[in-house]
Formats: C-alpha cells, sequence, structure tokens
C-alpha cells in the first residue's frame, strides 16, 4: 500500500450467485517523525506536492549548516545514530529523477522547476561559511552537518536545488528543503 490512508474494496460471489461486499480502510505511516529543518534553513509551510512554501535563497560554493531532529513514531524515542541518517543536496532535476517515486507525497513532483513558482517566498539563509561538507553528528540529540552548496548554475531554469534527509532504507519519509543559488 501506498503512504496514507487506502480504501480496500472486497467483493466475493458464492456458488449460488450471492455476492457480498466489504470495505477496510489501511493506513501507511512513516517509522519515523521528523522536525524540519532547523534555522538557519528556513522552511515555512508546504504544498500539496510536499514542497516547501519558503525557498532558500544561498551563495553557491557557501558551506549551510543543516540541522535537524528524527523520532520514531511508534514510541516517541529520538534516534541519534549518525550512521542511520543520510543527506542529500542535489539539483531538482536529480533529485525528480532519483527520488520522486518514492516520497510520500498527495500527488506526483511537479516537472516544472519548483523554485521559480511565484507562490513561494525566497528567505537568504544567514549563517554560511566558507568550506567543504563535514560528517553528520548527534550533538545533544540534534543531528547536524555543514554542506557546500553547488555553484550557481549559467541557466535560471536549472537554479533549483533540493535538500533532503532520511533514515537509511526508509523510502518515503524524511525533510525536504527547496534552495536558490545566488
Amino acid at each position: 500500500f501506498a503512504y496514507g490512508a487506502t480504501t480496500v474494496t472486497c467483493t466475493s460471489t458464492d456458488g449460488s450467485g450471492n455476492t457480498g461486499t466489504a470495505t477496510f480502510k489501511v493506513t501507511v505511516i512513516t517509522t519515523y517523525l521528523y522536525n524540519g529543518f532547523f534555522s538557519p534553513v528556513n522552511m515555512g509551510s508546504y504544498d500539496t506536492y510536499g514542497l516547501n512554501k519558503v525557498v532558500n535563497s544561498v551563495n553557491g560554493g557557501r558551506n549551510v549548516p543543516f540541522k535537524w531532529e528524527v523520532y520514531t513514531n511508534k514510541d516517541s524515542i529520538e534516534l541519534v545514530d549518525p550512521a542511520k541518517v543520510e543527506i542529500y543536496v542535489d539539483s531538482y532535476a536529480s533529485f525528480f529523477t532519483k527520488f520522486g517515486g518514492q516520497l510520500p507525497f498527495k500527488s506526483k513532483l511537479p516537472t516544472y522547476n519548483p523554485c521559480a513558482d511565484g507562490t513561494r517566498v525566497t528567505i537568504p539563509v544567514s549563517g554560511t561559511t566558507v568550506g567543504k561538507t563535514t560528517v553528520v553528528k548527534n550533538t545533544s540529540g540534534q543531528y547536524n552537518i555543514g554542506i557546500q552548496m553547488p555553484n550557481k548554475p549559467a541557466s535560471a531554469s536549472a537554479n533549483c536545488y533540493v535538500a533532503w534527509t532520511r533514515v537509511i532504507g526508509t523510502p518515503g519519509a524524511g525533510i525536504v528543503s527547496l534552495f536558490v543559488l545566488t
């Protein structure tokens, strides 16, 4: 079953032609709950695709500090093992190709550049530094890593990037944030 609620209808017919129908719902939930990325990354609300209505603006090549938390959905125990999480920063087009089918969105990801969507608000990211990517660490229950963003692309239509973190081996869940490079 897909992520979310699915209604299942079963119909059976016996040898005499008598028919019976029953309906039930199956709800698939994520194994983990995620707090969105913390400051300086801006999150905002989400659209029907599950993408942020906020686009983060950052200078290309700068190192952005990402911070987040993960809890088990069943008993709200915090997951604190850095070896169990991963984070990607990639162009939207590449993200769409690699992960679009794994995400629990209400509808398919848009094929257009969502960062150029006029309904989204662009907010600059503060606190960036110069430097290379570091490894994921967990400090006081919060995952953190500094990731060097790509350089600004030559084409404005290609200027949309996605940061996505998830627990390794759990498709369909995680935190997604949009970026444009200046």
